[in-house]
């Protein structure tokens, strides 16, 4: 599996089993660019962002709506800055 974040613009390397610490109010983006489903531990200090996860598991399944994405990170004080990782910064999985 293998995967790439990118925070404050920095694009990193995230292979299987990374940890990446993102501090608060730091703009950033996951992407999966591996072949395999990828998983993902979300820890938040203090808790509470819980929440926007919730409601974005409410989505039908499929493409999702940019207008309902921002909308539910509005609710969950979240300001959405960019489009997804895939489109503003198209990465594949080069060895």
């Amino acid at each position: 599996m293998s995967s790439k974040v990118i925070a404050d613009g920095e694009i990193f390397e995230a292979p299987t089993g990374s940890f990446v610490f993102v501090p608060r109010r730091t703009a950033h983006c996951f992407q999966n660019i591996g072949d395999e489903p990828a998983a993902i531990l979300v820890m938040f200090s203090p808790a509470g962002m819980e929440r926007f996860f919730e409601e974005h598991a409410q989505l039908p399944a499929g493409p999702i709506d940019p207008g309902q994405y921002r909308e539910i990170a509005r609710n969950n004080w979240m300001d959405v800055v960019g489009p997804p990782l895939a489109e503003s910064h198209p990465l594949t999985n080069v060895p």
